[in-house]
């Protein structure tokens, strides 16, 4: 064989082993993705947290001529969690010795509301209360008094807004009737009554001069209900003391 066939076969078998090796070859890995892509494919699928559902700050409640809600007058106060509920159930409220109400009596209960006192309005007192009329923990709410500047109306109404705020929010405020020591002013709603009691200036050195022509509470009571001034007596009775 002459030397340019021998090159020829040299070169052809040359070839040959270079595409064997490159068909052995294993394939090049494929790069895996980062954790930052994974991190983020997973917060992409994660479903969405159902918030937890907490109980309305003060701020929140709005007082209409109806209640406040879920709280409406004639009808029974749902029964819900202390977590949530803005009124709970307390078995022992009304116990007092001097009024022979003992735990357990038939008249032990009564429904307050599930915030703190304060001193925002006439006296330090919850927000507000709430009258059941025989303190049986299913009775409809009969009337709703609130005493704390915490709460307003829609309008932004509250305990020490004054009667020239008051009318002007209302401008169909129902007068009447006055005492000689507070004016009386309501609204009617669907099923219920607002009361706002204003302090008068009729009875010299009674009121402060700041409590003179101020909002000194809200009433809300069932519609058709008698509109009448609680300042000066013993206003709503959670308890029955037998007084």
């Amino acid at each position: 064989m002459s030397h340019v066939n021998k090159a020829l076969v040299s070169l052809a078998m040359a070839v040959v082993a270079v595409l064997t090796l490159v068909g052995c070859s294993p394939p090049s890995p494929t790069s895996a993705p980062s954790s930052t892509a994974t991190a983020a494919a997973a917060a992409t699928d994660a479903p969405t947290p159902t918030p937890t559902p907490g109980k309305p700050t003060e701020a929140d409640l709005v007082v209409t001529p109806d209640g406040i809600a879920p709280l409406v007058v004639g009808e029974p106060i749902p029964d819900e969690s202390a977590d949530t509920a803005i009124a709970i159930w307390n078995p022992s409220f009304c116990v007092n010795s001097t009024a022979g109400i003992k735990p357990g009596d038939p008249t032990a209960g009564a429904w307050t509301a599930n915030y703190p006192e304060d001193a925002t309005g006439y006296s330090v007192s919850l927000p507000f209360s709430v009258v059941v009329p025989t303190h049986v923990k299913a009775d409809p709410i009969s009337q709703i008094m609130v005493s704390s500047a915490n709460l307003s109306t829609s309008q932004g109404i509250r305990v020490g807004s004054t009667t020239a705020q008051l009318k002007a929010a209302y401008p169909s405020l129902v007068t009447g009737p006055h005492s000689t020591i507070s004016d009386i002013y309501s609204v009617d709603g669907t099923t219920g009554t607002l009361v706002f009691e204003v302090a008068n200036g009729l009875t010299p050195h009674y009121w402060s001069t700041k409590q003179i022509g101020a909002i000194l509470w809200m009433r809300i009571v069932p519609l058709g209900s008698e509109i009448y001034a609680i300042a000066g007596t013993d206003g709503i009775a959670l308890c029955d003391t037998g007084e």
